[in-house]
């Protein structure tokens, strides 16, 4: 029998792991922490890692667990602010109703 398309491209995915990645960018809605501790063991050491989520609970979360589990080092919190601007003719300013916040950032580097 022949295997589904998705099975192939499964496959063909775990290949490409097993080489081990030069960064891990992740934008999740739900908790990253699960996510993240997955595909940590596939990227090589000392490279950068992004996480991205409207959630600063869930970011602070992850970062204390890779503090803990040593598996990165350098983190940083940041949040992510985005402003729109209206742009017309002979002027531009920026929205007058816009989000406060558009996100947070943890980035860091993986140890070892």
């Amino acid at each position: 029998m022949q295997a589904q398309k998705w099975q192939v491209e499964n496959r063909r995915a775990c290949e490409l792991m097993h080489a081990k990645f030069d960064g891990l960018v992740i934008a999740a809605k739900e908790h990253p922490s699960n996510i993240v501790q997955a595909l940590l063991p596939f990227v090589k050491s000392s490279r950068p890692i992004v996480v991205y989520s409207q959630s600063k609970e869930l970011l602070m979360d992850l970062h204390v667990e890779l503090k803990s589990s040593s598996n990165a080092t350098n983190l940083h919190l940041t949040s992510n602010w985005l402003r729109y601007y209206q742009i017309l003719p002979n002027r531009t300013h920026p929205e007058v109703n816009m989000n406060g916040n558009s996100g947070y950032l943890l980035s860091g580097y993986t140890i070892g």
